[in-house]
């Protein structure tokens, strides 16, 4: 039932916790676009409960409620669309479905979520422009490790190039 779907999302977004750093990190940043293939209405409501108004969203994965449904290849062209109207991107993801998007961002940065993200490691092998923070145990072995703040440090300063 779509309005049990809805006030389940509403009750949920209520009990999401950022990890540490992340509220800072959101808050701080000059435009944050969230694209994800997971619950949009749940971030739609953690982004409006937060008072976030400079965040955008893209995500869809609800056939009966969303336009449309986020998959590795819209998130890829979310990244090459903004490149295309020079701007410089920082993607972050927890899983294959996001290996594309790191790889094509100017910094693509991995977490390692709760199931320690099976197969992402092996997807970004290689890749010269992603790094990983380490929030809590997890860590994505042959990625770099960095922390948010360096990375906001880095994209302010890489904005004004």
């Amino acid at each position: 039932d779509k309005n049990e779907y809805i006030k389940y999302c509403e009750y949920c977004s209520r009990l999401v916790k950022l990890r540490r750093g992340w509220r800072g990190f959101i808050e701080s940043s000059p435009a944050v676009i969230v694209v994800t293939s997971g619950i949009r209405l749940l971030w739609e409501n953690v982004i409006k409960l937060n008072g976030w108004n400079h965040v955008r969203l893209v995500g869809g994965n609800h056939f009966g409620l969303d336009d449309f449904i986020v998959d590795p290849d819209i998130k890829l062209e979310i990244i090459k669309k903004l490149h295309k109207a020079n701007k410089k991107v920082i993607a972050f993801g927890d899983s294959r479905v996001d290996a594309l998007m790191l790889k094509c961002a100017d910094l693509g940065v991995a977490i390692a979520n709760e199931r320690k993200s099976p197969g992402l490691a092996e997807c970004l092998s290689g890749a010269k422009n992603v790094c990983q923070i380490h929030m809590e145990e997890e860590i994505l072995p042959g990625i770099p490790v960095s922390s948010l703040e360096k990375i906001l440090a880095d994209y302010l300063n890489f904005n004004k190039e």
